[in-house]
């Protein structure tokens, strides 16, 4: 049975796995001293443990927010509704 511990468990693996990506490209933290970047890297990882995204920016983020264009879903979805309508 999958109960809290389980879910503990799993969140912290990709903690980890969060954590030993961030350490591994560390560019973004050059300006920490040494415990500094492993301290920053721990908060990183339990933020971008489930999606590894912390970008939010327009060419990351949904067309319609951005440009007020249709998303490629809905254009997939009028497509596939106009080729039934026509037969």
């Amino acid at each position: 049975m999958r109960n809290r511990a389980w879910r503990r468990k799993q969140n912290h693996l990709k903690e980890e796995k969060a954590y030993r990506k961030l350490t591994q490209t560390s560019w973004w933290f050059m300006q920490y001293t040494k415990e500094e970047k492993l301290i920053e890297a721990r908060k990183q990882a339990k933020t971008l443990r489930d999606h590894m995204k912390s970008c939010s920016c327009f060419m990351c983020g949904n067309a319609r927010r951005h440009w007020n264009q249709k998303t490629l879903q809905e254009i997939k979805f009028e497509d596939i509704v106009k080729s039934q309508d026509t037969e």
